[in-house]
């Protein structure tokens, strides 16, 4: 049996240079200007553009009591996964739905159309890590206004 020894961590990047570390706070963060009720707030923390990443997108997602994200979207060829920072919810994915609290993480698969809203009397905040650098670009975020939602 071999046994492997852990590597301890040096500073370098895979390729043998240094790593640069790249770090955002939530006020430098980039506020998207898209058509959200009054009262969601969505801010690219990091991506391709902000924060240099090759493979990942990051943003916090805020919901006011009583509403919901969005009409239902997707996000093609993309996973999304979603950790619950503060409040409660309901999400809906693919015509299915399942309540969410602080403390719950939740994935949303490749092309699945979801959508989220806040049942809570608190603001309901997100993490969101998607598997792209840019998940706004041409063609990958699809609204799918037509789709009846029921929570």
């Amino acid at each position: 049996m071999r046994i492997l020894k852990p590597r301890i961590a040096t500073g370098l990047h895979a390729k043998g240079q240094n790593m640069k570390i790249h770090k955002v706070g939530l006020s430098e963060g980039k506020k998207l200007d898209v058509r959200y009720p009054i009262g969601v707030d969505i801010t690219i923390m990091m991506d391709g553009d902000t924060g240099g990443t090759k493979y990942l997108t990051e943003n916090i997602t805020r919901i006011k009591p009583g509403l919901t994200l969005s009409p239902p979207h997707s996000h093609k060829d993309i996973e999304e996964i979603t950790y619950v920072i503060e409040g409660t919810g309901e999400v809906w994915i693919d015509g299915k739905t399942c309540e969410i609290k602080k403390g719950d993480s939740l994935l949303w698969p490749v092309n699945s159309r979801h959508t989220v809203r806040n049942t809570g009397q608190d603001t309901l905040v997100l993490l969101c890590l998607f598997s792209t650098p840019n998940y706004r670009k041409e063609g990958a975020y699809l609204r799918h206004e037509d789709e009846v939602v029921e929570f």
